[in-house]
């Protein structure tokens, strides 16, 4: 049940930073010169988003002028992916251990 709800909210999680990316993107908020404020984007500094900008995903070029920094974006994909990834074979490799004491006893 527990590891469930970390893969959903693992989901959700994933879905609302593709949404923020998606929204920069349709924008053309990609470059420093194509930089736009939040309110012009409809966004609010969600803590997603600040996550996402302290790992350079979202760079700043003016208190309020944010921009896509797409290979940053990938960069920081990729780690979500071999995240999720490390915690699905750890939960994996801790379940057969447990089914093996279960069936040992």
């Amino acid at each position: 049940m527990r590891d469930n709800l970390r893969m959903s909210a693992a989901a959700i999680l994933m879905h609302r930073q593709r949404q923020f990316v998606r929204r920069l993107r349709d924008a053309d908020a990609t470059s420093p010169a194509t930089a736009r404020s939040l309110d012009d984007l409809g966004m609010q500094t969600h803590w997603i988003f600040r996550r996402m900008a302290r790992e350079g995903v979202f760079r700043s070029v003016h208190p309020d002028r944010w921009y896509l920094d797409a290979s940053a974006w990938e960069r920081f994909e990729q780690r979500q992916w071999q995240r999720l990834v490390t915690f699905i074979v750890v939960s994996a490799i801790a379940f057969i251990l447990l089914l093996l004491l279960i069936l040992l006893r």
